[in-house]
This record gives C-alpha cells, sequence and structure tokens, in this order.
C-alpha cells in the first residue's frame, strides 16, 4: 500500500475504502501497516483510534433496528442542505456524513461485524482439577469425559476430523449432542509438575506442554480464527493459515500469528508472563497496552504487580531449551531456577534469599534425577544441597 495517509483525519478515514476494508477484513499486512504507520505518526494514531471507536460503537448498535430506507435517504438530505445553509458547520456535517456513510457500508456487512461470543477461560480454569489432586496427565473432552495417561512424556494428536490419538493409540468418545452445530466444543489438557506432553492440534499446530500447565482449545477451529488459552508454558509452532489467525490467550496477554514459533510462560504464580519468538512475527497486547510486534529473539514481558511491560534481545535457545530435554540459561538468578526445577521434576525445593539472589550460567541435562541436576549445580554455584523428609532445602556454602 502506497497511499500516504499523513494528515489524515478520522472522517477522511471512515470514506476511506482500503481504511474500512482493512477493519472490516483484516490480515496480516493490513494489521501490521496501520501498526507501523501509528508507531511512526502520533497525530495520524489519535484520528486512527477515533474511527475505530466510531466503527464499534456502530458494532455495538447493529443488533438494534436500522432506520428505513427512506429515513435514510431523508436524513442524508438533510445534512447536504444543512451543510450549504451552514457553511460555518461545513467540518461538523462532513463528519456527520461520513458517519452516516459508514452506517450504510456497515449495515450491508452487519454478519462480519456481529462480535464473536467471548469464552470465559478463567471459570474453565478455575473448574478443573487442583494441580496438587492429581499426578496424572488428563485430557478432558467438551462433554466431561477423561482419559488419564500416567506415562511422563505423553503424545496427544487431532486430525482434520478432531478424532484424538493418545500415544499413538485412538481413543473412543461417546458423542455428544449439541443444539447449536456451530458451537466451539472446547477440550482441556491438564498436565500436573513432573510431566510433559506433545499436542497436535487439528490444524496440525504443534504444541510442547511443560509441567504444570493447563491447555484449552477446540477439538475443531471454527469461524475466521483459531484460539486456544494457555495457563503455564508452552512453546508453539503455527501452521500458517492467512485467512485464520492463531491467538494464544493467558491471563494477561493476548498473542496474535499466522505462522511461527514461539514460546509463552504464563504461570499465575509468576509476577511475569513472557512471550519469546523464535522465528517469524507475532503481535503481542497485554491489558492496558498497546499491541507490539516481536522480531526473531526478542522477549516481551510484563509484570503484573507494575503493570508495565518490556521487550528485550535475548537467545530464544535459552528459552526453549526445555522442550528437549535440558535447561540452559545465562545469569538467571538461582531462585527463578530452583523454581523451574520444582514444576519439572514435581519437588518441593526452597532456598534463602541469599541463595535466591545468586546469578548462575549453565546448562542442566533434565533427563538425569533432581539430585544429580542439583549435584552438578552444587559444582558451579556456592550452595549446598540437604534433603528435609519430602523438601529439598538449598543453602549458601562457599565454593573451595
Amino acid at each position: 500500500m502506497n497511499k500516504n495517509y499523513t494528515g489524515y483525519t478520522a472522517e477522511q478515514l471512515l470514506n476511506d475504502d482500503f481504511f474500512i476494508h482493512s477493519e472490516l477484513h483484516p490480515t496480516e499486512e493490513t494489521r501490521f501497516f496501520w501498526l507501523d504507520l501509528e508507531r511512526t505518526d502520533l497525530s495520524l494514531a489519535k484520528e486512527i483510534r477515533m474511527a475505530r471507536m466510531l466503527m464499534n460503537r456502530f458494532r455495538q448498535d447493529v443488533s438494534r433496528p436500522l432506520l428505513p430506507a427512506s429515513e435514510v435517504s431523508d436524513l442524508w438530505n438533510k445534512i447536504q442542505r444543512e451543510n450549504q445553509q451552514k457553511k460555518r458547520f461545513q467540518l461538523f456535517w462532513y463528519g456527520v456524513a461520513a458517519a452516516v456513510a459508514a452506517i450504510l457500508v456497515l449495515a450491508l456487512t452487519i454478519p462480519y461485524l456481529l462480535p464473536e461470543k467471548e469464552i470465559d477461560y478463567q471459570t474453565i480454569i478455575a473448574d478443573l482439577p487442583a494441580e496438587k489432586e492429581q499426578d496424572e496427565v488428563q485430557l478432558v473432552f467438551s462433554n466431561e469425559e477423561k482419559v488419564l495417561i500416567s506415562e511422563a512424556e505423553s503424545q496427544i494428536s487431532y486430525d482434520e476430523k478432531g478424532e484424538v490419538r493418545v500415544n499413538s493409540e485412538s481413543i473412543r468418545k461417546q458423542s455428544v449432542q449439541h443444539k447449536n452445530e456451530d458451537e466451539v466444543q472446547l477440550n482441556k489438557l491438564i498436565v500436573p509438575a513432573g510431566k510433559r506432553s506433545f499436542l497436535t492440534l487439528s490444524d496440525g499446530t504443534k504444541l510442547w506442554v511443560n509441567s504444570s500447565t493447563k491447555v484449552v482449545y477446540p477439538h475443531l477451529f471454527k469461524g475466521d480464527k483459531r484460539e486456544i488459552y494457555v495457563d503455564g508454558e508452552v512453546y508453539l509452532e503455527v501452521t500458517r493459515n492467512p485467512d485464520k489467525p492463531f491467538y494464544v490467550k493467558t491471563g494477561q496477554m493476548s498473542v496474535r500469528v499466522l505462522g511461527t514459533s514461539f514460546n509463552v510462560c504464563a504461570y499465575p504464580e509468576d509476577n511475569q508472563q513472557q512471550v519469546v519468538l523464535v522465528n517469524g512475527k507475532v503481535e503481542v497486547q497485554s491489558q492496558a497496552h498497546t499491541a507490539e510486534v516481536l522480531a526473531p529473539n526478542e522477549l516481551y514481558e510484563y509484570d503484573k504487580q507494575t503493570e508495565e511491560t518490556s521487550i528485550k534481545e535475548v537467545d530464544a535457545t535459552d528459552y526453549i531449551s526445555w522442550k528437549n530435554g535440558y535447561y540452559q540459561f545465562a545469569g538467571q538468578q538461582l531462585s527463578v531456577l530452583f523454581k523451574r526445577l520444582s514444576r519439572y521434576y514435581a519437588v518441593s525445593i526452597v532456598c534463602d534469599e541469599k541463595v535466591g539472589a545468586l546469578n548462575c550460567s549453565g546448562k542442566l541435562d533434565l533427563t538425569e534425577q533432581v539430585d544429580d541436576v542439583l549435584e552438578n549445580l552444587s559444582k558451579a554455584a556456592p550452595i549446598k544441597v540437604e534433603h528435609d523428609h519430602e523438601q529439598i532445602i538449598i543453602k549458601y556454602e562457599p565454593l573451595n
């Protein structure tokens, strides 16, 4: 798009075919086009937000009866007459006329504007069994049937028809009647501490699901978007589909992508929620913040306490190494490291503030037993490992 929108007003945008089409039928290219304009031209950004606000107002009102065609025509003629008679109000009436024009456009596209019913993921997650009440992976279907998986590393895959296999075995589940055939049938995957799972969705998207993680997803993707919810940590390789963008929702963030690889870490008990891009391009938006576009090897972090966001360059390998059975880290506080190991091995590891504040770099083999991992760590950091019943206590001890 080579058109120059410098100096455009909200009224002009509402009369611009490309802007209206971009809002009604957004694509990856148009979304990034307008996002770049908003970043580089703050004055234009205000007008774009005003135009979107007007369009959203019309969206909210589409369920109300529209004016009959004759009344719309009369209103339009009245505006033109008033505009000719009162030149000093020319800009005002121009704006109203543009708004009426937008109404006529929107009236022809009501099916595209009616907002999809938002899914209450928070309630769904809250109704799932508490993590401490289980030690097996649970696959919960939309009719509440469950499949329990005892293996530490499980594989779950859906085909294009929504049929599911667990560890290469086909799963038969009772059919459930839905009053609305278009209703989304949500499945839930619950991975407790000490377990991992590999999930292939019906569109071919692959998820590596880490310990202590819950994922809510449809058995088949319907409508004009693909959307899942993550409570914990996953690494994704999203199947590209420009006509059906993919969204990952968390408690505080929304990640939009058409086809790429990235890691999402959003444990509810952690203060920070993170997105790390491996390749491709994603757009991340957190509560009360504008959307940000990430480049490969960039980390987006949202702090729930301060409600602040930040973006910095990182080595993405450090953040996705867990999916390959090892843990690579650079300059990481031991408090964070021990928390991750606690989840991965389903053990309680505690340390005092002095130990937790220490920084360490290295690589740990997660295929080893937790005692061996901690023993290797103690050779590189000034710590001593002790056992107290079912708890592992880490104390400070200077290296010889």
